[in-house]
């Protein structure tokens, strides 16, 4: 079984290895991330939620711009709302992102 979690398989190809359904795939992984970032949360509380994401893209071995994309739509709307917002109030006070990026990665 840990070798469907090893490759980089879409969730149709997983769902078929695990005798489930695509949809079912990517109601899990959503559940499973929004729970691994609320506990990140918890024990990283001066942490916000684009640095939180960021944490774990690195944890992840998420480097890759198209990887990028992929694990953001990974997260739950709500935690994608959070770490968007949390974006934009950055930039609207000017706060270095780029910055914050690269002391975390």
């Amino acid at each position: 079984m840990s070798s469907v979690f090893v490759q980089t398989d879409d969730g149709a190809e997983i769902a078929k290895k695990l005798g489930t359904t695509r949809q079912n795939v990517s109601q899990t992984l959503k559940r499973a991330m929004k729970k691994y970032y609320l506990k990140l949360k918890e024990m990283e509380k001066d942490m916000g939620p684009f640095e939180l994401a960021l944490t774990m893209m690195n944890m992840f071995g998420v480097i890759d711009k198209t990887d990028v994309v992929k694990f953001y739509n990974l997260f739950p709307h709500d935690i994608r709302q959070e770490i968007k917002s949390d974006v934009i109030n950055c930039r609207e006070a000017g706060l270095p992102l780029y910055e914050r990026m690269h002391s975390l990665m």
